[in-house]
């Protein structure tokens, strides 16, 4: 099983618009670091640290782990909807290029990301939460036996 948060935290350099990694239990850890604003750092990327999956073992031992980050943008000041929907798409760009990481380090047994299932990627936006912050929330399954 892949250490979501720890991968992430060892490529932020890759990603420099992005400026803070946090870790996050759910939805209710999302809300609080959107609450209390001076402790976020925006463009951020939030990564929930608990994994859910499934377990296969009528054919081997398959493991599918579902994990999932979130990429927050905060609007400065104006909200109007063209500024919604650039902060959206700037979030929605950041978790694609992610996923591209991820799945660039995906390849060869042993690999951080052996498993990531490309064909399955899931996303939702969200907004606003907190003090005008959107973005997009991204899941994916790693299975691995």
């Amino acid at each position: 099983m892949i250490d979501l948060d720890q991968y992430l935290e060892e490529r932020i350099a890759r990603f420099p618009e992005l400026k803070q990694v946090v870790r996050i239990s759910g939805l209710s850890g999302l809300e609080e670091l959107t609450d209390d604003v001076r402790a976020a750092e925006f463009p951020c990327l939030a990564v929930d640290i608990g994994t859910d999956g499934s377990l296969d073992w009528s054919a081997g031992s398959l493991d599918r782990s579902f994990h999932a980050f979130h990429v927050l943008v905060q609007l400065d000041g104006v909200t109007d909807a063209a500024h919604r929907k650039a902060a959206l798409q700037k979030a929605f760009d950041i978790g694609k290029r992610i996923l591209r990481q991820i799945q660039a380090d995906s390849h060869g047994y042993g690999t951080p990301c052996y498993g990531f299932e490309a064909a399955d990627i899931r996303y939702s936006s969200f907004g606003p939460i907190g003090f005008q912050c959107y973005g997009y929330s991204f899941n994916f399954v790693i299975s691995r036996e």
